[in-house]
């Protein structure tokens, strides 16, 4: 198998590395059908993944993975157990995903208990509330606090060498008993797919049932429901792991934060930027549901697969996949995550980097974050996903590197593969083959 990276052309972010003979898929756009469709038009010599992330619950990143071995055509030829080996995962979905696959009605009874609990004690907001962003930002901003925690700083450590991190990297991944025993439930858990499916889709009907009676304003009823689609998600993908035995390794953001440097992955093939690899335990939460489910960007993951030239007929550049990320924390995202990684020494070697949240305006500080940590470094952005407001101006307007789009709204042009083949050669080891979606112009 050729070493290449791929963007698919689907809705969302979908991007494929092929590297040392592993597949990795960083993120599934919308839905699992028109990610198969185009993983068997485009990469038909594909028939394995070995490492499907998901680096945050937004639809347009975490939509393909609850269906994608319902139609993929290696599934309709041979045994679907072994498609896909490991699923990385966010860990805070932890501590939802054992009571989504058990108790899925008592699940969305206790949503709907705290949506009520809410109206009663906030009355007036819950009219007030004007945007789904809005309400968004209450509930998980440090500054609203509705967590009743303040979460602190990070103090990031400088030059870390990510040819170190190597604490959670085991082949033969150990998963924790708590998974075990629900593995054990798999044939239950299996059968109550179409109760599960039932009680989200009540919980819905309540949700809506409280805007029509002007108890909640129709943007705080679509930010519930919100809520409600981001749990239906995580337990349709923890059920797909479930029912296929795919191992799962969660990387935890908030343990970043508290530690200042990421670890785990797997080494010199792909480590996290913004999350510590853990073996979590549920704490049988007490602060609510809605906070394990939020889809804030902030605390989206960001995993690199660092370059290697330690030998010409293993070569491969760095990839950067950063999904929604704005690449730092604390206030405007100042705080770089990638002060805690250490840059590529090889300033003649390009670096590939799909772009934070589709180039949008609002990442602007994470082209800083990412020029600046990679210094003299050629970038080559790809990006995809998006709407009609992406790409922003700041990113269309960047000065460093070349940028390519599967699409581009602004132009309405129609979604097109990039495709980049890593070539080998004695003289000048890095010769790719590329073939361009759109090159970004606008």
């Amino acid at each position: 198998m050729k070493d290449k990276l791929t963007a698919l052309p689907v809705r969302g972010d979908s991007f494929v590395l092929q590297r040392a003979g592993r597949t990795i898929m960083v993120d599934s756009g919308w839905e699992g059908l028109e990610l198969a469709k185009s993983l068997d038009s485009y990469l038909p010599e594909v028939d394995k993944i070995n490492i499907a992330v998901c680096t945050h619950n937004d639809m347009d990143h975490a939509g393909g993975f609850t269906s994608l071995l319902d139609h993929w055509s290696p599934c309709f030829t041979g045994t679907s157990d072994d498609l896909i080996e490991e699923f990385w995962l966010p860990g805070k979905w932890v501590e939802v995903v054992p009571d989504l696959l058990t108790k899925a009605h008592e699940f969305a009874d206790c949503l709907i208990q705290e949506l009520d609990d809410f109206i009663e004690d906030n009355p007036n907001l819950a009219l007030d509330i004007k945007g789904s962003n809005s309400a968004d930002d209450f509930f998980y901003s440090p500054e609203k606090s509705y967590q009743g925690k303040y979460q602190a700083e990070v103090n990031l450590q400088k030059g870390a060498d990510y040819s170190k991190k190597e604490d959670a990297t085991q082949q033969d991944l150990q998963e924790s008993e708590w998974m075990e025993d629900l593995r054990a439930l798999a044939e239950d858990i299996i059968a109550e797919e179409a109760a599960s499916l039932r009680a989200l889709a009540n919980a819905r009907a309540r949700v809506r049932y409280r805007k029509r009676k002007n108890k909640i304003s129709p943007a705080f009823s679509e930010f519930w429901l919100s809520l409600i689609d981001a749990a239906d998600r995580i337990r349709k993908i923890a059920h797909t792991a479930i029912k296929y035995s795919i191992k799962i390794r969660w990387f935890d953001f908030d343990e970043f934060l508290n530690l200042g440097d990421s670890s785990g992955g797997v080494p010199n093939i792909l480590i996290p930027v913004n999350a510590v690899e853990q073996t979590p335990i549920p704490t049988g939460f007490s602060l609510g549901h809605i906070l394990f489910l939020s889809m804030h960007n902030r605390k989206c993951l960001s995993f690199f697969s660092p370059p290697n030239t330690s030998q010409i007929a293993q070569f491969c550049p760095g990839v950067l996949f950063c999904g929604d990320s704005p690449m730092g924390s604390g206030r405007d995202y100042k705080n770089s995550f990638l002060s805690s990684l250490k840059s590529p020494q090889w300033p003649w070697l390009p670096v590939y980097v799909t772009a934070p949240h589709h180039g949008s305006e609002s990442n602007a500080v994470a082209y800083d974050h990412i020029s600046n940590w990679l210094g003299n470094n050629e970038i080559v952005w790809l990006r995809s996903g998006g709407g009609a407001k992406h790409p922003g101006t700041t990113y269309r307007t960047l000065s460093q590197g070349i940028r390519l789009c599967t699409h581009c709204p602004r132009k309405n042009l129609p979604k097109a593969l990039i495709d980049i083949t890593f070539k080998y050669g004695i003289t000048w080891p890095f010769s790719p083959i590329l073939q361009v979606g759109h090159k970004c112009n606008c």
